[in-house]
C-alpha cells in the first residue's frame, strides 16, 4: 500500500460550511458561503467596514491586513502557507462604485479582486 498525504481537494473547501473553491474566475477564488457561515459574516462586515472608510477617504487607498475569509480564498486558492498569508496586505480602492482589492506580499501582488454593483465579484 502507498502512503498518500491530505486529500488536497480539502484545502479548496471552507472549514465551516464546505462551500468549495471556483477557481476559473480571475480572482483569487469565487466561494459562495451558507450565508450562516462566520466567513460569510466576516466577509460581509469587512466589505462593509471598507465601504465606510472609503467613503470618509475619497481618492484615498486603505491599506489593511487580509480577513479571515480573505486569507481562506487566497489559500484555496493559491495553495500560499500561513506564513505567507500572515505578510499580506490589502490596498482597498474605489474605483467609481467598485471596491477594489489588491492582495500584496512583499514587493509583489498576488491577486486582485473587485466587488461591482448589482453584486457582481
Amino acid at each position: 500500500m502507498v502512503p498518500h498525504g491530505p486529500d488536497q481537494r480539502e484545502r479548496l473547501r471552507c472549514p465551516d460550511c464546505t462551500a468549495t473553491a471556483d477557481t476559473t474566475g480571475t480572482g483569487p477564488a469565487a466561494l459562495t458561503h451558507d450565508h450562516t457561515c462566520p466567513a460569510s459574516a466576516v466577509d460581509r462586515a469587512q466589505r462593509a467596514d471598507d465601504l465606510r472608510w472609503l467613503r470618509a477617504n475619497p481618492g484615498r487607498t486603505r491599506t489593511r491586513p487580509p480577513s479571515t475569509a480573505e486569507k481562506d480564498a487566497l489559500r484555496m486558492s493559491t495553495g500560499a502557507p500561513r506564513a505567507v498569508l500572515r505578510d499580506v496586505r490589502v490596498h482597498v480602492r474605489a474605483v467609481g462604485d467598485a471596491r477594489m482589492l489588491k492582495f500584496a506580499y512583499r514587493e509583489g501582488t498576488i491577486a486582485y479582486s473587485a466587488d461591482l454593483p448589482g453584486g457582481v465579484a
